[in-house]
């Protein structure tokens, strides 16, 4: 989740310096290249590789792996919790964690920090760029 997380906001801050404006009048043109959107654009696999219940790797039938009496559960759709730290290390400290904010993952991969959207619309923009580019250069292979 943290290295997740990290090429995120990486992600997010390429975003920002490339978008943010105004640019001065002599500045160069920035391309970005395949590598970069593909950085940028969460990876979504094919719907062919996703688990199928009741079906092994090769598309035969199996028993479901469920055992009578066992807890279903139902995760949700948005995902919240608690951004915590501990600031001093060891069993004595077990009372000093730090509640930092809470986060939000909505169903389409857009979070929030305390109600602050962690990817600004120029980040988003940019990421929705890359993906266009991305399902081309797909198309033509």
């Amino acid at each position: 989740m943290i290295r997740g997380l990290s090429r995120f906001l990486a992600g997010g801050l390429l975003a920002g310096l490339l978008l943010a404006g105004p640019w001065p009048a002599r500045a160069e043109i920035i391309v970005i290249g395949h590598d970069d959107c593909a950085r940028l654009v969460p990876h979504e696999p094919a719907a062919d590789v996703a688990y199928q219940p009741g079906v092994d790797v090769h598309g035969k039938s199996v028993a479901p792996a469920d055992l009578p009496g066992s807890v279903q559960m139902d995760l949700p759709k948005t995902f919240v919790f608690d951004l915590t730290i501990r600031p001093l290390d060891g069993e004595e400290f077990e009372e000093t964690d730090l509640n930092l904010g809470r986060v939000r993952v909505s169903p389409d991969g857009r979070a929030s920090f305390n109600g602050k959207p962690l990817q600004s619309e120029s980040q988003a923009e940019l990421s929705r760029r890359c993906q266009e580019r991305l399902r081309k250069a797909a198309d033509r292979q």
